[in-house]
């Protein structure tokens, strides 16, 4: 079980056998379906835009509804972004902000050049993970960053008082994915058990007890998990995939780069 990221890295570096062609794969999300099935989502997620509810309110701000509200001159001080070699959800909201600037994922030029005039003066802390978060809301610190729904979900539930926000360029898809492992001692086993993960009971019952989005829209939803599946759904409407296979060949020059021009 790997981030979708890095699971195409274990792919591509033969750790993954192909799954086999069962039903249930006819009813995951499109999206779920990594690289010719060589491994599937089982959980499904994606980076958008939090912000400190209790500071919006306070201030009178407007919820934000795109990526470029990061550059916003009156969060200066206020942007807490995610380091983009230690975190998906740096790395996505990155390449989210170069597509704006007419970049893609294999050029992202566009994005490093922009950074330093744009977002960069609103930053006030680069976080090597979102575990600082919460702490830097509570503290008034933070007004906005990239994160996810379930993320936020999570937090609320702690009493941090932070929203959702799916920008209108899209979010990003984020899943945590499973493979069957190459060569492996039980194979028949592991078919069986990465063709029940994907079902709809499996899939229910990691809503239910994990608080985490099935990929398998046939999965039934009871109480807070019907709200959840529901907004998810409509964020998915809008929501992009990036190339992996791309990324990852270009992300230790990237990083690099990063380390040197933005968090110097």
């Amino acid at each position: 079980f790997l981030d979708d990221g890095i699971m195409a890295r274990a792919i591509n570096m033969g750790l993954c056998e192909k799954q086999r062609d069962t039903p249930v794969l006819k009813d995951i999300y499109p999206a779920a379906r990594l690289k010719n099935d060589m491994a599937t989502g089982v959980s499904l997620g994606m980076t958008g835009l939090a912000y400190n509810k209790k500071m919006f309110t306070e201030k009178g701000w407007a919820a934000p509804t795109s990526w470029m509200d990061l550059a916003d001159p009156k969060y200066k001080g206020k942007v807490v972004f995610q380091s983009m070699p230690s975190s998906t959800f740096g790395l996505h909201g990155f390449l989210m902000f170069n597509r704006i600037q007419g970049g893609t994922d294999k050029n992202v030029e566009p994005g490093f050049k922009a950074w330093a005039n744009t977002i960069g003066p609103n930053v006030l802390e680069y976080i090597p993970s979102s575990a600082k978060i919460s702490e830097m809301v509570q503290t008034g610190e933070a007004a906005l960053f990239p994160l996810t729904p379930t993320a936020v979900a999570g937090l609320k539930a702690k009493g941090i008082p932070v929203e959702y926000a799916q920008p209108k360029e899209g979010s990003v898809v984020l899943m945590v994915a499973q493979c069957v492992i190459a060569k492996n001692s039980e194979p028949e086993l592991a078919q069986k058990l990465a063709e029940f993960l994907l079902s709809p009971l499996a899939q229910a019952n990691v809503l239910q007890f994990g608080d985490q989005i099935p990929t398998n829209p046939k999965a039934p939803v009871v109480g807070n998990g019907v709200e959840q599946v529901k907004l998810i759904n409509g964020y998915m409407k809008n929501a992009i995939t990036v190339d992996w296979d791309a990324i990852n060949e270009q992300r230790p020059g990237w990083n690099s780069r990063w380390n040197k021009t933005i968090e110097r």
